[in-house]
């Protein structure tokens, strides 16, 4: 879906057609005998509820009333244009949406899938790290905080509307929280302040260890192709005089030494014309980001 939704807005991510999409491509490439609830209703991807549902103590609301809060709900989060209201607008429509409950079964998976598909989309996240991964380390704390939110109103004090804002609140500093936990934890695994010495390692290793490329053997040059791969990994692709001129060799050694690295991966080029763009082969991670793959190898 981040693929697919890559030009879409985090307004537009509260449009009720993208909530039921996601969960019919959750469901729909089950075989029906396994679309089954536990009371034995048969869950239809993409197609909200026909029955009065109980969750715990929350009774969600009547059949007849989904239209209408689905699209209130699709109303009230999508006017929110300014980032940080974006954010906070996320977390709060992620109880409201489990608060309606919409669809027979699947509603907290939707929630959290719709959760992190607009941080995306709002640019947050990048690829690189999810809430999900923070909801599930705190599953009985999410759990708890949701049922919270579901509370009514206490006083005059707690809010406007039926339920709580107190608790609302208290769901959004946990929801707040989770994201910077794995955004700092995302930070940690990967190091970016040791990134160059392991750059180096790398290039070390495989200067160690050349390998054969047509009729030729693999040049590497560590310190200096490190200075030029650093710069295009951290500011921007490279025209191949200017990684050449980087290098700092002569033009035979220079192509030599970007065919060497095109070989291996970690340059990439859509053809001999085009600028060289940094890259992650899968047998450079282990030197790269040793935290966050250890497992893999070179070959």
């Amino acid at each position: 879906m981040e693929k697919q939704w890559k030009d879409v807005s985090a307004s537009e991510m509260f449009n009720t057609e993208r909530v039921r999409t996601i969960h019919r491509l959750f469901f729909e490439a089950l075989p029906e005998k396994f679309r089954l609830t536990n009371e034995g209703d048969l869950i239809r991807p993409g197609e909200f509820r026909e029955k009065e549902v109980t969750v715990g103590k929350h009774m969600a609301p009547p059949v007849d009333l989904m239209p209408q809060l689905m699209e209130e709900w699709g109303k009230r989060y999508s006017r929110i244009k300014a980032s940080e209201y974006q954010l906070i607008a996320t977390a709060c429509s992620h109880h409201r949406l489990a608060w309606i409950h919409p669809f027979i079964d699947g509603n907290g998976r939707v929630c959290r899938l719709h959760s992190h598909l607009t941080l995306h989309a709002s640019g947050l996240t990048d690829g690189l790290w999810s809430p999900l991964r923070g909801f599930a380390r705190t599953h009985d704390e999410y759990y708890a905080r949701l049922a919270a939110a579901d509370m009514s109103r206490r006083n005059d004090l707690d809010g406007r509307g039926n339920l709580s804002q107190e608790e609302l609140v208290k769901f959004i500093n946990y929801f707040l929280n989770c994201c910077l936990d794995q955004v700092n934890f995302m930070l940690k695994m990967m190091e970016f302040g040791g990134f160059t010495a392991r750059l180096r390692d790398l290039l070390s290793y495989l200067d160690a260890n050349p390998w054969q490329i047509g009729s030729d053997k693999s040049v590497i040059r560590p310190e200096k192709s490190a200075l030029a791969l650093e710069f295009i990994a951290r500011t921007r692709p490279l025209s191949r005089a200017e990684f050449a001129q980087i290098l700092g060799e002569s033009d035979a050694t220079a192509r030599r030494i970007t065919r060497s690295l095109l070989d291996f991966g970690i340059l990439r080029s859509d053809s001999h014309r085009d600028n060289l763009a940094f890259a992650l082969p899968l047998k450079s991670l282990r030197f790269l980001f040793p935290k966050l793959w250890p497992e893999v190898d070179s070959e």
